[in-house]
C-alpha cells in the first residue's frame, strides 16, 4: 500500500490557522503600567498569497516579491544551495512575481510579464526545462511570455496560457498529463487543441480542469474514484465529469477532490479514509457528492 501524504489543501489550511493564531497573540499589557502596543514588523503584514508543497512553502507579498521557507534538499525554495530555511527568505531580488505553485519538492512561478520560471527537483521532467536536472534558483521555462496560471503536485505540472490553451509536462505514469499515453514529458506539451480552459488543478497522479463553459474534466489515476467518473478506471485524456456546466473551481489532494459550483455549493469525491471529503463518514465516493447535503 502506498504511503499517503498530507494533501496540499490540508497543509495550506493548517498554515492559515497557525498564521491566524499567531496574529492574535502578544497584545497583553501589565496591570500597573501600560506598555506600547506591539506593531507588525515592517514588511511582514503585506502578504498577498501563499501555497504549500510537501515540506516547503512559498508566499507572495503585495509588492510582488517572492519568499520561501521549509525543506530545501532539492533546491525547492529557489534561494540557492540546499540549506533549509526556518523563516521566510526572499527568492532573488525581483518584485515582479504574479502567481506561484508548489509541487512535492519543486516549485514554479509566473512573473507579471507572463514568463514562467521553475526550480527544485526534476526527476520526471516536472520543471519543463528539457532535462531531469534539479535547479537551485528560478530558471526560465522556454521562451513563451504568455503564461497565465500554473499548478503542480507530485511530479505533474499543468499550466494555462493567456489564450486559454492547456499545457502539461512531468511524470505521466497514469496518464495524468492528459496526452493519451503514459510517457513523461520534459517540456510543455499542449493538451488537446482546445483553447477554452479556465482553471486547472493537480492531484497525486491525476488532474482536473474547468473549461470556460463551466464543464469539468478529469484524467489520470482513478484508483479511488478521484476523477468523479463513477468508476475506478484510469483515463489518459480529459474526460467530462457528469453533465453539469456550472463548475467554478476545483482542488485536488492525494486522491480526494473538491470543487465549487457557481451557486456556491461545495462538492467532494474520491478517497475518504480520514473523512477528508467532509461527508460525515469515511466512505469513498466515485461521483461528485454535495458537502452538507446529507447524501449517503
Amino acid at each position: 500500500m502506498r504511503a499517503r501524504r498530507i494533501p496540499v489543501s490540508v497543509a495550506l489550511a493548517l498554515l492559515l490557522v497557525s498564521v491566524t493564531v499567531a496574529a492574535g497573540c502578544g497584545q497583553q499589557r501589565a496591570v500597573t503600567a501600560p506598555s506600547p502596543t506591539p506593531r507588525p514588523t515592517p514588511g511582514w503584514h503585506d502578504w498577498a498569497a501563499v501555497v504549500c508543497g510537501s515540506a516547503h512553502t512559498l508566499a507572495l507579498q503585495k509588492d510582488g516579491s517572492l519568499w520561501a521557507w521549509g525543506l530545501n534538499y532539492h533546491g525547492d525554495l529557489g534561494v540557492g544551495g540546499a540549506n533549509d530555511r526556518l523563516t521566510p527568505t526572499q527568492v532573488g531580488s525581483a518584485s515582479e512575481w504574479a502567481a506561484v505553485a508548489c509541487g512535492y519538492d519543486y516549485s514554479l512561478a509566473v512573473k507579471k510579464d507572463g514568463t514562467l520560471w521553475a526550480w527544485g527537483s526534476s526527476d520526471a521532467g516536472q520543471l519543463g526545462l528539457g532535462d531531469t536536472s534539479k535547479r537551485h534558483t528560478p530558471t526560465r521555462v522556454g521562451s513563451a511570455s504568455d503564461w497565465a496560471a500554473v499548478a503542480c503536485d507530485f511530479t505533474v505540472t499543468l499550466a494555462l496560457q493567456k489564450d486559454g490553451s492547456l499545457w502539461a509536462w512531468g511524470g505521466n505514469g497514469f496518464g495524468q498529463l492528459g496526452l493519451g499515453d503514459t510517457r513523461d514529458r520534459l517540456t510543455p506539451t499542449q493538451v488537446v487543441t482546445a483553447n477554452d480552459w479556465a482553471a486547472v488543478a493537480c492531484g497525486y497522479d491525476y488532474s482536473l480542469a474547468v473549461k470556460k463553459d463551466g464543464t469539468l474534466w478529469a484524467w489520470g489515476h482513478n484508483y479511488v474514484g478521484q476523477l468523479g467518473l463513477g468508476d475506478t478506471t484510469t483515463r489518459l485524456t480529459p474526460t467530462r465529469v457528469g453533465a453539469s456546466n456550472d463548475w467554478a473551481s476545483v482542488s485536488c489532494g492525494d486522491g480526494d477532490t473538491l470543487a465549487v459550483k457557481t451557486n456556491g455549493t461545495l462538492w467532494a469525491w474520491g478517497f475518504n479514509g480520514n473523512g477528508e471529503l467532509g461527508l460525515g463518514d469515511t466512505k469513498e465516493r466515485h461521483t461528485p457528492t454535495e458537502v452538507g447535503s446529507g447524501s449517503p
